[in-house]
């Protein structure tokens, strides 16, 4: 069963084709085009590398606290928690990020 797209060009059925190739024929109209992606600057990358830190510290001390004696050590615990947080996080922004590319 395929499915029908109305355009205002005149086509009026396509299949199996991405969004990206939907929109091609439109791509002057809405002004829409892709630059290449801009080098990422020291003081960026530092601050993201910080914020990475930061995370890692911070979830790794609420994973101390709040699961504290399920694990051999405090800190055993705090590691699994950030990690599998992390993971969780990761995941989902990546969804992102091949739902734009």
């Amino acid at each position: 069963m395929s499915q029908q797209y109305y355009f205002p060009a005149g086509e009026n059925q396509i299949e199996r084709q991405t969004i990206v190739h939907r929109l091609a024929p439109f791509e002057e109209q809405f002004g829409a085009h892709f630059d290449a992606p801009e080098r990422v600057s020291a003081r960026k990358l530092f601050l993201h590398t910080l914020l990475l830190v930061l995370t890692a510290g911070t979830t790794t001390a609420m994973g101390t606290f709040l699961f504290f004696g399920g694990a051999d050590s405090a800190l055993q615990s705090g590691i699994l928690f950030f990690f599998t947080l992390l993971v969780i996080l990761g995941a989902h922004e990546m969804g992102h990020y091949i739902a734009c590319r």
